[in-house]
């Protein structure tokens, strides 16, 4: 091949290329991920040093629910340019994605590469950290949860995810100290607020515990789990009739719960409700043999 030729033949792949991945792009928007990708990979065969395809490749794997095989493109890309923030978006998306379906090994592998380009980013140390608390491996989370506190004092969630594991490993005081810095740096946080909640029943104030989730379902009216708190805590304080109306409440919002079924016959009983009590110890059966 000339040199001419050779010159012809690179313009033509660049420009297959190019076509490829406008259809792409297209089918991205029309949301039909499997054709996008399609074309976004014949777009890399043609020309993988095409600015920014290797990427789009990525969201189209991750948008099609395939995060595994959205990883290769996405860490080719930052082989080539380790600072393209938009290949870091993603892979930390991917990598939250992966630790949330407890898919820990890849999510860990991502989790290294995303903290050895970008050291000094307090949130991916804060994802290492959750990765490693589901591993079960606490003195690595809790260490990865202080490495973030130290380069950026005010990092959200790192507070919080220490205040869970310190809750099962330190005691409900250690907990109830990060929880607090969590709130002060996120008021609003309502998983924070709930996992005080639990501490403070632990610590017996229950009182408090109570206005704290009354304050969470303020903030996220479908928690369930606050919901079913609640009721604990208010038939401890003997308001049944409250009691009650939250486990109906949960009841209604995740009706498939053989356990709100359970908690719900055992208030009803205490009630005197005798037949809604057998009714919904019979549903708590017919759940729990599915």
């Amino acid at each position: 091949v000339t040199r001419p030729e050779a010159s012809v033949i690179a313009s033509l792949r660049r420009t297959a290329a190019f076509a490829y991945g406008k259809l792409g792009e297209l089918e991205m928007r029309n949301r039909r991920f499997s054709w996008a990708e399609d074309h976004i990979s014949r777009a890399v065969f043609w020309d993988e040093e095409l600015p920014g395809i290797l990427v789009l490749l990525g969201w189209a794997r991750f948008r099609g629910g395939d995060l595994l095989t959205a990883i290769g493109p996405v860490k080719k890309a930052l082989s080539k340019q380790p600072q393209d923030l938009e290949a870091q978006q993603l892979l930390t998306r991917i990598t939250i994605e992966l630790v949330d379906d407890k898919q820990l090994e890849k999510a860990g592998e991502c989790a290294d590469l995303l903290i050895s380009l970008e050291p000094d980013t307090a949130f991916f140390f804060v994802l290492r950290g959750r990765l490693y608390g589901e591993k079960g491996d606490t003195q690595s989370a809790l260490a990865d949860f202080s490495r973030a506190l130290q380069l950026d004092p005010n990092t959200p969630e790192a507070h919080y995810n220490s205040g869970i594991l310190m809750l099962r490993t330190q005691g409900p005081e250690a907990a109830l100290r990060e929880f607090d810095q969590e709130l002060q740096i996120s008021p609003d946080h309502d998983m924070a607020m709930f996992g005080k909640a639990e501490v403070l029943n632990q610590l017996g104030r229950r009182q408090e515990a109570i206005q704290l989730l009354q304050k969470v379902l303020i903030l996220n009216p479908g928690s369930i789990p606050a919901y079913r708190l609640i009721a604990r805590l208010q038939i401890s304080e003997g308001n049944l009739t409250g009691a009650t109306a939250n486990l109906e409440t949960a009841s209604r919002m995740d009706p498939e719960n053989a356990e709100i079924q359970l908690e719900l016959s055992t208030i009803y009983a205490q009630a005197g409700r005798d037949a809604d009590a057998a009714a919904a110890k019979a549903r708590y059966e017919e759940l729990k043999n599915e």
